[in-house]
């Protein structure tokens, strides 16, 4: 007899077992989505923010060079390829637009945009501002 109890042993887990763990998991998953979206959107800021901050240093250094910022003339809007170019950076476009307008001369405005957000930044600014739907 006792080998036949043996043999019909059941190993594994059953099937109540098995929709606990999946509830379980899924109250986890609904729980951290929110959090991980809202730190990603914070990261994409920060990265944000950083480029500008980049142009607006190398802008400084464009401006010590021909007495202008970048882009002459006035009143012109560039794209990242000559930002890049011009201002000796290495930005690119896959997740932020950048563009830089000049009022004039001596002002000027960079710009990051991204899904109805948008960071910007001018040569008197110490710090990027965002507009739009921020965090």
């Amino acid at each position: 007899m006792r080998e036949r109890e043996s043999v019909f042993r059941r190993t594994g887990f059953t099937l109540v077992e098995l929709m606990i763990v999946v509830v379980v998991v899924g109250i986890l998953a609904t729980i951290a989505y929110p959090n991980y979206v809202t730190t990603r959107e914070k990261a994409l800021d920060r990265e944000a923010i950083s480029a500008l901050m980049l142009i607006r240093n190398s802008e400084r250094m464009f401006f010590s060079r021909s007495e202008s910022f970048y882009p002459s003339p006035a009143g012109t809007q560039s794209n990242i390829v000559s930002i890049n170019g011009n201002l000796t950076l290495d930005l690119n476009e896959n997740i932020w637009d950048y563009a830089i307008i000049t009022a004039s001369p001596t002002l000027f405005t960079a710009s990051a945009t991204r899904g109805g957000r948008i960071w910007a930044i001018t040569n008197t600014a110490a710090q990027p501002t965002c507009t739009g739907a921020c965090l």
